[in-house]
């Protein structure tokens, strides 16, 4: 991800894993709805970087998730962005 982080993850459109496990896409949209509404607030902000850290979503197999490795690179940028904020501010 580039400097559109925020406006990548707005609305999340991961890859979906095929028949490998992914990221339960539920828990992942609304976990990321609610780490961007954070986001607009004043930054850094230290809590909300651990919280990104620290989430875990629950693996599907059976129905289609989105690709882990996608996710969690945007989770890494995300969790830059809460710790440190943004450059041009």
């Amino acid at each position: 991800m580039t400097g559109d982080t925020t406006a990548r993850v707005a609305e999340p459109l991961f890859e979906l894993a095929g028949i490998s496990e992914g990221y339960d896409r539920h828990e992942v949209e609304i976990f990321l709805e609610d780490v961007l509404a954070e986001l607009e607030g004043e930054l850094p902000n230290p809590a909300l970087a651990q919280r990104i850290h620290e989430v875990m979503f629950t693996p599907v197999r059976f129905r289609r998730g989105y690709v882990m490795t996608a996710v969690d690179e945007a989770l890494d940028e995300l969790e830059v962005l809460a710790s440190q904020g943004r450059p041009d501010a």
